[in-house]
């Protein structure tokens, strides 16, 4: 079973505040959280609890004047729209629910807004807003300026070039070249042992699963790359584990099996132990049955 909350003692306390309407406990904690990434991480607690959006409304009649209530509707909202959507392919998704879908993300758009006309600075709901340019489809020009809006204040927010890359793939608005030239310039622009990494294994199976050849994982070129992108960034030696970094050793050993390099998937499903993230897993289904069919793969192979 997978658990939301990667085994943070404070984000299942979280949760199971916001399970249990408890906005005042919810909100002390996340005021004490400073650190933009963590604060990023546990926001994304609240945008992924089920049933937000039936109480979030007594927490921002109760403090009008503050815009963390504001902040956690507008992320929830987005969750809340996706789950309508459904995980179908446009193909396989009705008019009906995409109606739905985007009738909830204008909400949560609406939401976001609120927080940065009277919050410039808040770095989460221009993140969220990233998400929702895409989802809206207001074009790469306007997610690109919200996303420059959150690096202006935090070059590095993990949570928002993850949002980035997923609209200049090409089944958004974007294309090949702009998703491996956006993974690329942001992995040699960090520093060595920053997670971002992984989003060089994202964009190699984005590329893959949409019109790529069969063979394009398992190219030497392609395994040097994800091996390059892994050395500066999660094997560094100035890397140091951190809240949610689990997703990027997840994309590691999901694109090191694709590529049949099962030696070096074993080495991330050994460090992911039970810290098992949803995607990319669920790409295939269940995302729990996936990943231990590919460990399994990877320690009989690797």
């Amino acid at each position: 079973m997978l658990d939301p909350c990667l085994g943070d003692a404070d984000a299942s306390r979280l949760r199971e505040a916001l399970e249990k309407r408890d906005w005042r406990s919810v909100r002390d904690f996340l005021n004490t959280v400073t650190d933009p990434d963590d604060r990023a991480f546990y926001l994304g607690i609240c945008q992924t609890t089920p049933g937000v959006q039936e109480w979030i409304d007594e927490w921002t009649a109760a403090e009008p004047d503050t815009t963390l209530p504001v902040l956690v509707q507008g992320a929830n909202g987005i969750q809340w729209a996706w789950d309508a959507r459904g995980r179908a392919g446009s193909a396989q998704t009705t008019a009906r629910q995409f109606r739905e879908f985007h009738r909830r993300l204008k909400v949560a758009e609406d939401h976001l807004r609120d927080v940065v006309r009277r919050d410039p600075d808040d770095v989460d709901a221009w993140s969220g807003l990233v998400t929702t340019a895409r989802g809206l489809e207001l074009g790469k020009p306007e997610a690109r300026r919200r996303f420059d809006e959150v690096t202006r204040r935090h070059p590095l927010h993990i949570y928002a070039h993850d949002q980035m890359l997923q609209g200049l793939c090409a089944k958004w608005f974007g294309s090949d070249k702009d998703m491996f030239s956006f993974a690329r310039q942001a992995v040699t622009k960090s520093p060595p042992g920053n997670p971002l990494g992984h989003l060089v294994a994202v964009a190699h199976f984005e590329f893959w699963s949409g019109n790529g050849p069969d063979n394009h994982m398992t190219r030497s070129k392609v395994r040097d790359e994800l091996h390059a992108a892994a050395n500066h960034s999660v094997r560094h030696a100035d890397y140091r584990p951190r809240l949610g970094g689990q997703v990027s050793h997840n994309w590691f050993a999901f694109a090191f099996s694709l590529s049949g390099d099962f030696t070096a998937a074993r080495e991330h499903f050994d460090i992911i132990g039970q810290s098992i993230t949803s995607s990319p897993w669920q790409m295939y289904g269940d995302p729990v049955e996936m990943f231990q069919k590919m460990r399994a793969e990877a320690r009989k192979r690797g």
